[in-house]
């Protein structure tokens, strides 16, 4: 799961005008806020500078968060 839409809605931002500003079609953004396909880490960069664009600051990892299900998440947050 990721926050995409989540961002881009809150901010007012279309898929359209997103897609546009990183060089992807509307229909690539669809499929990367649905969880069909997952942006290349130049695209994720790409989204990441662009939604910072509006004001806060936004990270990679808050648009796509690690699984803690993947094998090897280790979480930063807790202590040993």
């Amino acid at each position: 799961m990721n926050n995409l839409k989540t961002i881009r809605e809150g901010l007012g931002i279309t898929k359209k005008m997103l897609a546009g500003s990183i060089g992807q079609t509307a229909s690539s953004i669809g499929h990367y806020e649905s969880g069909r396909r997952m942006p290349d880490i130049q695209t994720s960069h790409q989204l990441a500078i662009f939604l910072s664009s509006f004001g806060d600051t936004v990270k990679i990892e808050d648009i796509f968060p690690p699984n803690p299900r993947s094998e090897g998440w280790v979480n930063p947050d807790s202590t040993r």
